[in-house]
């Protein structure tokens, strides 16, 4: 039978590259979005309603077999002024999709956090590492995130809970405030790119298009899971500017700063173990970010 799949926050990246795939292998998917789509995905059906005012589960289609809840608040750095837009749509919208999810004898929840709440860690990070809720202008944002995973585990044994915890989702058409765009933002407009150290944090980003495939094969698992979600290459923020830089055409700028670079490495065992193995390569990742922007904004100059 066809699978039925709910996905929130489908005019997200990750969202509406999950539809596309899902749709090409025919399953039926219903997006909730807050608006109109902006990446309207052919064979979607979609559902407009805004997780940061009130809303009703009887507003959701009925018979879905899993969920995918991928929403978030669009104002991370907002509080305290933002606040319950950040509780509305991190917290208390997880809490009624899971009371849905029982109600509906929905059979897989997926819900994506964030590998922030990890705080600067030694790497590799694994998922059995704790949980340090790093202070600074992101705490409340990453302690809903948390606070939605405290939720899930309340409902793990009325049916299969996955627990994404993502490290730089990137690709082509997201969102500009985000950091891989934020950089070829600055890199085009000729700003200086501020480094911690000699290279500036070591990260490895994960391309939509694997990030879409593991959450494709959560629908796989039968039993309850915790999983990072990042890519195949450790790259410092310095030696991606370059290499922006370079699909650019550009020279880069950069400002050194005496601090030293947290790095935020995510340990990948598990994610390709159970889930998929990520291939795409940063360069290879960037160069299609920059296909976009010619594409569909003219290089954004």
């Amino acid at each position: 039978m066809k699978k039925k799949i709910l996905i929130t926050g489908g005019n997200g990246l990750l969202g509406s590259r999950t539809a596309k795939d899902l749709v090409a292998q025919g399953a039926d998917v219903h997006l909730v979005s807050r608006s109109k789509a902006t990446r309207f995905v052919e064979g979607a059906q979609y559902h407009i309603i805004d997780f940061a005012k009130d809303w009703k589960i009887s507003q959701l289609p009925q018979n879905i077999d899993a969920i995918f809840h991928l929403s978030q608040s669009t104002e991370m750095r907002g509080f305290p002024e933002k606040a319950e837009d950040l509780f509305r749509v991190n917290l208390d919208s997880t809490a009624k999709l899971l009371e849905y999810a029982r109600v509906c004898k929905v059979k897989c929840f997926v819900y994506a956090s964030t590998g922030g709440i990890y705080g600067p860690q030694p790497g590799p990070i694994k998922e059995s590492f704790p949980i340090l809720s790093p202070e600074g202008t992101l705490k409340f944002y990453f302690d809903t995130k948390y606070m939605g995973e405290i939720l899930i585990r309340n409902y793990s044994a009325l049916m299969t809970t996955v627990v994404l915890r993502p490290f730089f989702i990137y690709g082509g058409g997201q969102n500009r405030n985000m950091l891989i765009p934020r950089l070829f933002d600055n890199i085009r407009a000729g700003r200086a790119i501020s480094i911690a150290g000699k290279e500036g944090p070591l990260i490895n980003p994960i391309h939509v298009s694997d990030a879409a495939q593991a959450l494709i094969q959560c629908l796989n698992l039968t039993s309850n899971m915790t999983v990072n979600l990042a890519g195949p290459e450790i790259i410092s923020i310095k030696r991606m500017s370059e290499t922006i830089a370079r699909t650019l055409n550009l020279s880069p700028s950069f400002e050194f700063k005496s601090d030293s670079p947290q790095n935020a490495i995510a340990d990948i065992e598990l994610m390709s173990q159970s889930l998929v193995v990520p291939r795409t390569r940063v360069t290879t990742g960037l160069k299609e970010v920059f296909m976009f922007d010619e594409k569909f904004h003219g290089g954004l100059r």
